[in-house]
């Protein structure tokens, strides 16, 4: 990449940035989120939960990495961007907010990224195309969890793997009493309805493991860097905004301790149908 070509991108990315820190709409608390945390991720655990995630998986596939990989929900791409680093070569990242995918375009551009309704996405990506498909605490926004796997499946070769790291509850039809940042209601995974629907999308669920623990230790530790950077914040955020944010890990922290919700991370392998 020239020089200039270098310089155009970062001064549409400060442009960019500075647009988002002064709305007041979802994407401000994101970003927020992403200073906090020190990368684009809006995930719990940050580079931890990646960590912990691309361990089971390279167990399970040790050649993975030269791979085709799709994040669903992917954000503000900070996830990919890890993945690259960490030797994947081949991304691709799509979430339902244009403005997000508009971020992670001009600041990752070496990624693929597209604005995709991932409960449609098999009418885009014709054929089984993908080895591995992420999501990082986004499954919890989609209502319809079944046609997401099958959807999911359509487009996934036979023996990938799906690895969903998400919040989980006890009982169906669990909604939590707030929204996420973009406004949506948040449906966290119960596990045995999703069982149910992972087996009749042609998933063969491999592992499920509780990280409710972590969840845990992770949101305590992000109140705390919260409050103790505050004053920095709000020198470029809205104290509306850092107040939302506060409140909402504050509710997902009470939620896990009181044992209402936890933290889940599953692996599935796609069922080769031909045999």
């Amino acid at each position: 990449m020239n020089t200039l070509k270098k310089l155009m991108i970062g001064a549409a990315i400060m442009l960019l940035n500075a647009s988002i820190t002064l709305s007041e709409g979802p994407n401000s608390k994101r970003l927020l989120l992403s200073t906090l945390r020190g990368g684009d991720y809006a995930h719990a655990g940050d580079v931890a939960s990646i960590d912990l995630v691309l361990h089971k998986v390279l167990a399970l596939n040790p050649h993975i990495k030269s791979g085709n990989v799709l994040d669903v929900g992917c954000g503000f791409g900070g996830t990919l961007d890890y993945l690259r680093h960490a030797g994947f070569q081949s991304l691709t990242g799509v979430d339902i907010n244009p403005e997000s995918i508009n971020y992670a375009k001009l600041k990752y551009p070496d990624i693929q990224f597209n604005t995709y309704d991932a409960l449609t996405i098999d009418g885009i990506y014709k054929g089984h195309l993908f080895d591995l498909a992420i999501m990082m605490n986004t499954i919890y926004a989609i209502e319809n969890k079944a046609k997401l796997l099958k959807a999911l499946s359509a487009i996934s070769k036979p023996g990938s793997i799906l690895a969903m790291f998400d919040y989980s509850v006890s009982g169906e039809n669990k909604v939590l009493q707030t929204l996420d940042f973009a406004g949506k209601a948040m449906r966290p995974i119960e596990l045995q309805s999703f069982r149910r629907d992972l087996e009749q999308a042609c998933w063969r669920l491999v592992e499920s493991q509780d990280f409710s623990d972590e969840f845990t230790k992770w949101y305590r530790e992000f109140l705390v860097s919260l409050r103790q950077k505050r004053s920095i914040l709000e020198k470029n955020f809205n104290t509306k905004d850092i107040d939302e944010v506060e409140g909402s890990f504050s509710y997902f922290l009470e939620q896990i301790i009181a044992k209402r919700m936890g933290g889940v991370v599953i692996y599935a392998i796609k069922e080769d149908m031909s045999r």
